[in-house]
């Protein structure tokens, strides 16, 4: 497989123990296009498939409108001034090709994936998408009244209903992440909005590239002849830069809301907000957010899942946004387990605060951030999406192994101290929607 050759696995000997380390054999191609334009190459022998991501920075971080982000780029596929939204479709139905596109707070992606055969014929679709979108209204009327209906039918949702009041009152209700989404949002969507957003962020200067598969040095010459020589706007400007957006100091820690209809289940959020991912204790806090709830075996599935039987999952998760990191642990519970749950919880925080770990949990944990690392890496297709959150950071994968060796070599005693700066119980808010 693939990875054997991007990721190698050593065995470190210490006096009395023998640890699996990370290093790389093999590392991504940088060059760059002659208008700036990054591209991280990574090439695969014996396949004739491409996999290239289009990553701009920004993503809902530089909204002015919620949801501008998304359905600028989902609306690109829906017609340009030279090929129509059918044309689009009959086109990369024909030559087996797909343009995906994704958003989140931190950057957005375009993902082509086509036989190398086809690329000229699938590249100049994505130029014309990236230079001439049209945004055609009634198409998207079309969208925005399935997404309308969507938003509608989660609303009443207990999960989605604790999920934003627990960002509400985490980040605040103007930080993009914790603005409550309104039904008005999308009524008073339009396609000029999605024309600014496109002709502001979806530029040359904001834009990095990362080719996968069996590519050649003729795929890379045509590329940069169609998105490095001019071709594209924005190259003059400056890079963007993403500026920081404040917080709201949390002024309490227990919220709670009552859903306008009766439901057996209720939903339980619980977390604080953490550095930067590339903090220098990240890794310790990631090793203890997995220990704590990261994996089938966390202490909250032992404890509160499989001891006491009070839900069906529970599940906590680092997510990486600008300037910060937030840990979420999320779950439902019937209603009136709600009170006992959160309770759980937060004794499982003052346990990993006053107690070592001990040494056969922590190496349990331990073999499986370092197995679920070489699952992320096994396949060379999936190689990039790591790729872009690091580069997102402006980290490299020597930085990605060095995170991860750092992990092997964290002790019950460091951990303890990392449990005490980040992961005590003060440090926390919680929030439920109750049926």
């Amino acid at each position: 497989m693939f990875f054997t050759s991007m990721y190698k696995l050593e065995r470190s000997i210490a006096p009395a123990t023998h640890q699996l380390q990370l290093s790389i054999s093999k590392e991504p191609e940088v060059i760059l296009l002659n208008n700036k334009i990054e591209v991280q190459l990574l090439h695969l022998d014996e396949t004739q498939l491409l996999r290239i991501d289009f990553m701009f920075k920004g993503g809902q971080w530089l909204e002015k409108h919620p949801q501008q982000a998304r359905f600028a780029f989902s609306q690109l596929k829906v017609g340009t001034r030279t090929y129509s939204a059918d044309s689009i479709s009959e086109k990369l139905d024909f030559l087996g090709a797909t343009i995906s596109s994704s958003t989140n707070l931190s950057y957005s992606c375009v993902t082509v994936q086509c036989l190398r055969k086809h690329l000229h014929e699938v590249l100049q679709i994505v130029c014309s998408m990236f230079n001439e979108p049209l945004y055609d209204e009634a198409k998207f009327q079309i969208a925005l009244n399935q997404a309308r209906t969507a938003f509608l039918i989660n609303q009443k949702k207990v999960a989605t209903v604790c999920r934003n009041q627990f960002y509400a009152e985490l980040l605040g209700p103007s930080h993009p992440m914790g603005r409550y989404k309104q039904v008005e949002d999308y009524d008073s969507l339009t396609t000029q909005l999605l024309q600014d957003y496109h002709t502001e962020n979806i530029t040359s200067n904001n834009c990095s590239l990362f080719i996968t598969g069996g590519y050649k040095s003729e795929d890379i010459d045509l590329i940069s002849k169609l998105f490095g020589e001019g071709h594209w706007g924005g190259g003059n400007r400056q890079p963007l830069k993403i500026e920081p957006i404040p917080t709201v100091p949390i002024k309490e820690r227990h919220f709670s809301t009552t859903m306008p209809e009766q439901t057996v289940q209720a939903a339980v959020n619980v977390g604080c907000l953490l550095p930067m991912q590339d903090d220098a204790d990240m890794p310790y806090i990631r090793l203890l957010s997995v220990l704590l709830s990261g994996y089938f075996g966390s202490r909250l599935m032992n404890s509160i899942r499989e001891t006491k039987g009070l839900t069906y999952d529970i599940s906590g998760s680092l997510l990486s946004i600008p300037f910060q990191t937030v840990y979420v642990i999320q779950t439902e519970t019937p209603s009136l387990c709600v009170q006992q749950v959160v309770d759980d919880i937060y004794v499982e925080l003052q346990k990993l605060c006053q107690e070592p770990i001990p040494d056969d949990e922590l190496k349990q944990v331990k073999n499986y951030i370092i197995g679920n690392v070489l699952r992320r890496c096994e396949l060379t297709f999936n190689l990039p999406s790591l790729l872009m959150g690091l580069s997102f950071r402006g980290k490299t994968l020597h930085d990605f192994v060095e995170s991860n060796r750092k992990i092997n070599q964290a002790d019950s005693s460091l951990l303890l101290n990392i449990a005490n700066m980040y992961f005590s119980p003060e440090r926390f808010i919680d929030c439920c929607a109750l049926g």
